[in-house]
């Protein structure tokens, strides 16, 4: 079957699932409003030959685990085999095994397979061991956790709380969190909605305790790649705290 196809489907097994899930979560129709927004008649962008990168052979150890809605499954399975995959950030300014242990494929947004204003969705594949640290972006975002378990943390002295598969998190807008992944790859479904052109803001503690972050900008379909470091302002650190 077409990338195209198995795409559309998986579209619409998504938001037929976040549907029924915002029955008991209110926050969810805010994600199913984006989604029934995207156009399927038109492919954006791809298919591209695979990606061979050494964290794409763990993406088949992590569909083997996978849980989640039996409807939804089968199709997120099926597009992650499908889609584009791609390195998330430029290694040149990253640690390279932080850099290399995350990769993402996005069915619709500004590079998917389908066009997304004001939605990116897709899956995020993430290596054992992989931390990521503390940072901000103005979109709100959604993980639906489909294989492995990873440690979210919101806020800089929050206790972290484990994500599992079948279970999704939401994280507002301009909230710092992290996420470590614990000895088994993380397959995650992602959304982004909102600013998806915003930035992201990577944070670190300075050793005089001093809290600075990188603004990281991409252009669509390409890494990450950091512009400017500052002082965080105590504005933006009571927004990254709600």
């Amino acid at each position: 079957m077409p990338q195209a196809d198995i795409a559309r489907a998986y579209l619409a097994a998504l938001t037929n699932d976040l549907k029924n899930k915002s029955a008991t979560n209110p926050q969810l129709a805010d994600f199913v409003k984006e989604l029934e927004t995207i156009d399927t008649s038109a492919i954006q962008r791809g298919p591209f030959p695979r990606l061979e990168h050494p964290t794409m052979a763990m993406l088949e150890t992590a569909l083997k685990t996978a849980q989640g809605n039996a409807a939804l499954l089968p199709l997120a399975i099926e597009v992650a085999r499908v889609l584009d995959w791609g390195q998330i950030y430029d290694e040149g300014a990253m640690d390279p095994a932080l850099a290399e242990g995350m990769l993402a494929a996005q069915a619709a947004g500004t590079y998917g397979c389908f066009a997304g204003k004001t939605i990116a969705t897709g899956l995020f594949l993430l290596a054992p061991g992989v931390n990521y640290a503390l940072h901000t972006h103005a979109a709100t975002e959604i993980y639906y956790c489909l294989s492995g378990t990873i440690d979210i943390q919101h806020g800089i002295d929050a206790e972290p709380f484990d994500l599992t598969p079948g279970n999704y998190s939401i994280t507002p807008p301009d909230r710092v969190h992290s996420l470590s992944v614990r000895s088994e790859p993380v397959l995650m479904i992602y959304a982004w909605i909102g600013e998806l052109s915003c930035p992201i803001w990577l944070w670190s503690q300075e050793a005089n305790n001093r809290w600075i972050r990188e603004r990281w900008m991409r252009k669509p379909g390409e890494p990450w790649k950091v512009e400017e470091r500052e002082v965080i302002s105590d504005a933006a650190m009571a927004a990254a705290h709600g």
